[in-house]
C-alpha cells in the first residue's frame, strides 16, 4: 500500500492538537505518516507533540521558527515533499481559524 504523508503546521494549538492528531491516527487507512511542524509555539503544544511522537511511530516532529511569516512556507514544504519522493501529500490543520 502507498503511504500518505500528512503535513500539519502547528502554532499555539495546545487546546486542539491532541484531538487533531488522534483524528488522523484513527482513520481506517493506516499507511500514513504525520509530518508535524511546530512554529516555536509559546503554549505547551510542542510538549504535547513530543509525547505523541514518542507514542506513535507515524509521527515525525519538526520545529522551525517563523513559519507564519514565511510567505514561501507552502512552496518550501511542497518542495521538501517532492525531494523526499512523497507520492501522496495532504495538509491538515487542527485549528479551523488558520484558514481565515
Amino acid at each position: 500500500m502507498k503511504t500518505v504523508s500528512i503535513i500539519i503546521p502547528v502554532y499555539n494549538t495546545a487546546e486542539y492538537i491532541e484531538e487533531c492528531i488522534q483524528s488522523v491516527l484513527e482513520q481506517t487507512y493506516k499507511h500514513i505518516e504525520l509530518i508535524v511542524i511546530d512554529d516555536f509555539s509559546t503554549d505547551h503544544s510542542y510538549e504535547i507533540l513530543r509525547k505523541l511522537e514518542q507514542e506513535h511511530d507515524q509521527i515525525k516532529l519538526f520545529k522551525f521558527k517563523n513559519l507564519q511569516k514565511n510567505l514561501y512556507f507552502t512552496k518550501n514544504i511542497y518542495q521538501i515533499a517532492l525531494d523526499l519522493h512523497f507520492k501522496f501529500i495532504s495538509f491538515f490543520t487542527c485549528d479551523l481559524n488558520s484558514f481565515v
